[in-house]
């Protein structure tokens, strides 16, 4: 697989971060063959889903055919849960799975910071944490599931049950 560029965590830090400037050609940012700035691919996740073999093969495969126009960059594990956002760096596009231990709720918040192109909506990912969510999900897509209950506990441990045998 074609190597990823490098994931400086300096990239796209500033005190000011909304305010950061595009990189311009010829300011260390690869360049599509018509002169223009090569679209970056960000992939913000968790290490064992950022380097699985169907990520790689997806990416791999993107590369194929554009790898004149884009290029990608895996936001480093460490980064993702011990950096704030405005030192991820910037990326043009970004692809962001949730997972254990994925700090969701920061993926979101550099969503809005730095307004790239999101290839997943990053807030329904919350809705597969709730069943009842997925199942109401599936049903109105009209895909088959398995007859279900789901079991609702409050703080107090006190549980109410919901079936569902559509």
């Amino acid at each position: 697989m074609p190597s990823t560029p490098a994931t400086a965590a300096s990239e796209g830090s500033t005190s000011d971060a909304a305010a950061t400037p595009p990189p311009k050609v010829g300011e260390g940012v690869e360049t599509a063959p018509n002169g223009m700035k090569k679209i970056i691919i960000g992939v913000c996740a968790m290490q064992r889903k950022a380097n699985s073999k169907p990520m790689k093969a997806i990416m791999q495969k993107i590369l194929e055919y554009y790898q004149d126009w884009l290029s990608f960059i895996i936001f480093p594990e460490d980064l993702i849960i011990n950096e704030p956002v405005e030192k991820w760096p910037l990326c043009d596009c970004l692809i962001s799975f949730h997972a254990t231990d994925f700090p969701l709720y920061k993926a979101i918040e550099y969503e809005r910071l730095r307004r790239p192109y999101v290839i997943n909506d990053l807030h329904r990912q919350y809705d597969l944490l709730d069943r009842r969510k997925v199942f109401r999900a599936l049903a109105r897509a009209g895909i088959a599931h398995p007859r279900h209950c789901v079991l609702i506990r409050d703080a107090e441990g006190n549980g109410r049950l919901f079936f569902d045998f559509e």
